[in-house]
């Protein structure tokens, strides 16, 4: 019997969610369970990075240009992510280094050119106009605005979520000083 991609895969995907359940209960203290945390998130991230490489690689002309950028949009979240997390912004002064904030704000803006050059990959697409597979500029735009959405909620549950639960277990939520 032999072990199918799928199957692989299945395995793969049911060993990070008992990582992630696991160390969410941090059975080694806070400080291993954060850094498991990042462990976790930095494989993830350099997971993605790889797959959208070999998938860039494979692709012709534009549709290789705006995987690129979506791995240059993934790459400066995660090198963002590890200066930050390593730099001491996780120690609650509320500073990030400059190369943090730099690499944040790269991801965005490789994000939206990798979306405006998809939109130019997708305007190529031919067929019948009645075809029901066929693309249409705005099915590409709305595809673009759900990832774009889903990527910011993953971003502000991930960094949003421990800020606000430190400043309310710090008391400033009830005016203390």
């Amino acid at each position: 019997m032999s072990v199918k991609a799928r199957q692989v895969r299945l395995g793969l995907f049911a060993t990070v969610v008992a990582l992630v359940c696991v160390n969410a209960q941090a059975p080694w203290g806070e400080a291993a369970g954060r850094m498991g945390a990042t462990v976790l998130q930095a494989g993830a991230g350099a997971g993605a990075i790889i797959c959208g490489l070999v998938f860039a690689r494979r692709a012709p002309g534009l549709s290789r240009s705006w995987r690129l950028l979506v791995v240059a949009a993934c790459s400066g979240w995660l090198v963002g992510e590890l200066v930050w997390r390593w730099g001491g912004g996780d120690s609650g002064s509320g500073v990030a280094k400059s190369a943090a904030v730099a690499a944040y704000f790269l991801s965005p803006l490789f994000g939206l050119a990798a979306m405006v050059v998809l939109i130019r990959a997708a305007a190529g697409l031919g067929g019948h106009p009645d075809d029901p597979q066929r693309r249409s500029l705005v099915n590409t735009i709305l595809d673009g605005l759900v990832a774009a959405v889903a990527f910011s909620i993953l971003v502000q549950g991930t960094t949003v979520g421990p800020l606000m639960r430190r400043w309310l277990r710090s008391g400033s939520a009830k005016g203390e000083t």
